[in-house]
């Protein structure tokens, strides 16, 4: 191990007691935290004054820029244990044999309760077999736990960036995923909690970035960066939290259609017949529960949106067929989910 801090970490994974495993990890963390705080205060200031300045001149692009920058070096500057698990998840890709006792660790991080990023923020790098050899593990930890095969129920949660879905999650289920007006998600997350329901024993959740972030504002790869992120979190689930702040819906309505459009294809859409297993649940932050016509109003005009926007991305697919010269008949398109959603008060028939 070249790096002293990863063989400390490793050191206090490798605990067998769980409270000591557990105290240790949380001091290892703040320790960090307290290490580097200085140099974080100074990034964060520099953020800040870069913004103050975008107040001022608000059409400034070079100013936009900065401010882009700058907060590009403040998460730069930033250490974490999800940097550490990185380094982790690139040792084993790199040498399984030699490391194959590091997907067991990562489970039972996961069991004692902490996140684990599966798909790195940075440079949305996903290493398939560390995350396939670490759910196998963690199926085996929660086996031993119950000593029979868990039930286990899988919830993401997606929508533009600090619309809530961090603070929305730990709420729901008592994590302690990071939230600040400062520090959003970057990546997915991947955190286990005990369930609450008689159906499940645990339930997966999966946390992910903010679509449409400010810093990618028309940056070449934005669009594929968010569609990215929507399939990962709405293809492989059972049910899906889609997150909108306020009014402003947008974000997703562009995203989900595209999301539908590459489930076409999809292995796991082909074993359910042609339709997505994912249930969508959509939530609007901070509006008036008590105005039930403008909720009235949003339903209505999300299911209106929707349906467009799946009828343009299948019009546009037909038109691509033809230009390929295409004659075979094309199977049913996934897209007719939405061109047929339903909104109804009884929520069994309801897909909102």
């Amino acid at each position: 191990m070249s790096l002293p801090i990863l063989a400390c970490f490793i050191q206090l994974l490798k605990e067998k007691n769980y409270l000591k495993r557990k105290i240790g990890i949380v001091q290892f963390q703040l320790s960090i935290n307290k290490k580097l705080r200085p140099t974080l205060e100074k990034a964060a200031k520099k953020v800040d004054d870069a913004f103050d300045a975008i107040q001022q001149q608000p059409e400034n692009l070079e100013l936009k820029q900065m401010y882009y920058c700058a907060k590009g070096e403040h998460v730069d500057q930033m250490l974490g244990l999800e940097h550490l698990w990185r380094e982790l998840s690139h040792m084993f890709a790199a040498d399984p044999s030699t490391n194959r006792h590091l997907p067991m660790l990562a489970a039972q991080h996961l069991v004692d309760g902490f996140p684990l990023e599966i798909l790195d923020g940075d440079v949305a790098m996903f290493h398939k077999l560390w995350v396939v050899r670490v759910l196998v593990e963690l199926k085996k930890c929660l086996h031993a736990v119950l000593e029979r095969d868990p039930k286990v129920l899988v919830l993401s949660i997606i929508g533009v960036q600090s619309s809530g879905k961090s603070t929305l999650l730990n709420l729901m289920f008592g994590t302690q995923l990071k939230t600040s007006a400062g520090q959003c998600t970057r990546g997915v997350y991947l955190q286990v909690v005990k369930s609450e329901w008689s159906d499940y024993d645990y339930v997966l959740l999966l946390d992910t970035e903010g679509i449409r972030a400010p810093e990618y504002f028309d940056l070449e790869g934005a669009e594929l960066h968010d569609n990215r992120l929507a399939t990962f979190a709405v293809l492989p689930v059972d049910a899906c939290i889609v997150m909108a702040a306020n009014e402003e819906d947008s974000g997703f309505k562009e995203v989900l259609p595209m999301v539908m459009l590459a489930s076409k294809k999809s292995a796991m859409t082909e074993e359910h017949g042609g339709q997505m297993q994912a249930k969508l649940f959509f939530v609007y932050r901070s509006v008036d529960t008590n105005d039930t016509k403008k909720l009235l109003m949003y339903q209505r005009k999300l299911q209106e949106d929707l349906r467009r926007a799946s009828h343009e991305i299948e019009n546009l697919q037909i038109n691509e067929v033809g230009k390929r010269g295409a004659r075979e008949r094309q199977p049913p398109s996934t897209l007719d989910f939405l061109q047929k959603f339903r909104i109804d008060s009884d929520e069994e028939k309801s897909d909102v």
